[in-house]
C-alpha cells in the first residue's frame, strides 16, 4: 500500500469527498463564526463568505448554551479552577465540582451513584467494556447509536442484533441456547433513537430483561432533559426508570456542554471507577463544564416539564 492507497472502502470515501468539493456541494464541517440560540454566522469549509442562518442541526435542544446563569456559573468555575484538568481524576484531577456533579447526576434519575466520563461515547465504551466480556452476550437494537455498537464489539462479548423496536425478535434471541449458556446477558438500547426519532418499546424490553435475567442499559443521550415529567428521559416517560440497571448519557445535547455519565448502584459505579479499562479514559473534566452541568441539571429537576410537545416524544430532537 502506498501512502495514498488506503484500500477500496477508504479510497471510495475520499473520491466522493473530492467530487463534492469540486462541485461546491460538500456539506460537512461548516465553520461557525458566531452562534446564538437559534441563529448562527456560518461559512462552508474552505469558503471565505459567511452567512447568517437559522440553525436546525444544533444539539442544544433546550437552548441552554447561551442561558445567562449557565454562562455565569461556567465563568465562575474558570476563575476558581482555571482551564486545566490537573491530570486524571485518580491522580489529582477530581475537583469539588466533579464530586458535586456526580451527586447531582445520581440524584437526578434517582440512582445511588454516578460516574463522569469525558464524553457520551466514552461512557458507553466504559460501561460495556467493564460489564461485558468474553462469555457474555450483548443484545442491541439494530438502530442503536454507533457508540453502543462500538462498546459492545470492543468488549469481547458476543453481540446479537434484534430488528429495530422488535421485542418479539429480542425475546427469540434471549431464548436461544447461546443466551441461556452465557455468563451474563445485557440488553442495551437508546432511550430515543437518533436515527429515526422513535422511542423503543421499553416496557416490553424491561419485561424481557427481567424474565431472562439480563442487565438493562438505556442510553438517554437524545432524551435526557427533553422527555419525561422531570426531563429524566425516555425511561421516565414510559414508566420504567426504576427497572433500568444502568443509565448512560451525554452532557453535549440538552445540557449544552461536554462529557458523559453513567448512573447505577454503588457497586456497579465503584467497579466502573476502578476497573483497569483504557476505554474509560482519565475521566478528565474541565471545571467550567462541571459547573454548567450542575446548574442545568438542578434547573431541570426543579422546574419539571415546561413543554408538552417535548414530553410527547415527538419533535424535540432530531439527528445527532
Amino acid at each position: 500500500m502506498t501512502t495514498t492507497d488506503f484500500g477500496a472502502a477508504h479510497n471510495s470515501a475520499l473520491e466522493l469527498t473530492d467530487r463534492l468539493r469540486k462541485t461546491d456541494a460538500y456539506p460537512l464541517f461548516p465553520v461557525v463564526a458566531q452562534a446564538g440560540p437559534t441563529r448562527a454566522r456560518v461559512r462552508a469549509a474552505g469558503c471565505a463568505t459567511e452567512r447568517d442562518l437559522t440553525v436546525l442541526a444544533s444539539a442544544d435542544y433546550l437552548g441552554l448554551a447561551h442561558h445567562p446563569e449557565v454562562r455565569e456559573r461556567a465563568a465562575d468555575a474558570l476563575r476558581r479552577f482555571g482551564t486545566g484538568t490537573y491530570g486524571s481524576q485518580a491522580a489529582g484531577g477530581f475537583t469539588a465540582l466533579d464530586e458535586e456533579l456526580e451527586r447531582t447526576v445520581a440524584a437526578w434519575p434517582d440512582r445511588p451513584a454516578a460516574l463522569l466520563f469525558p464524553s457520551g461515547l466514552q461512557a458507553d465504551l466504559g460501561v460495556l467494556g467493564t460489564l461485558a466480556g468474553p462469555g457474555d452476550v450483548v443484545f442491541l437494537d439494530r438502530c442503536d447509536h454507533g457508540s453502543i455498537t462500538m462498546g459492545a464489539r470492543l468488549s469481547g462479548a458476543g453481540v446479537r442484533m434484534f430488528r429495530h423496536n422488535d421485542a418479539a425478535h429480542l425475546e427469540e434471541l434471549l431464548s436461544s441456547g447461546e443466551a441461556r449458556e452465557a455468563r451474563r446477558r445485557l440488553v442495551v438500547v437508546d432511550g430515543l433513537f437518533g436515527a429515526d426519532g422513535g422511542l423503543p418499546p421499553l416496557r416490553e424490553i424491561a419485561d424481557l430483561a427481567q424474565r431472562h435475567q439480563a442487565l438493562l442499559i438505556v442510553d438517554e443521550a437524545h432524551s435526557a432533559g427533553a422527555l419525561g415529567a422531570r426531563g429524566r428521559g425516555a425511561a421516565e416517560l414510559l414508566g420504567v426508570l426504576d427497572r433500568v440497571d444502568v443509565v448512560t448519557g451525554t452532557f453535549s445535547k440538552s445540557f449544552a456542554s461536554t462529557g458523559g455519565y453513567a448512573c447505577a448502584n454503588e457497586r456497579v459505579v465503584d467497579l466502573l471507577r476502578h476497573a483497569p479499562l483504557p476505554a474509560r479514559g482519565a475521566h478528565r473534566r474541565r471545571a467550567a463544564a462541571a459547573r454548567r452541568h450542575g446548574c442545568t441539571l438542578r434547573s431541570r429537576a426543579a422546574t419539571g416539564r415546561s413543554d408538552d410537545r417535548r414530553s410527547s416524544g415527538r419533535g424535540a430532537v432530531n439527528g445527532e
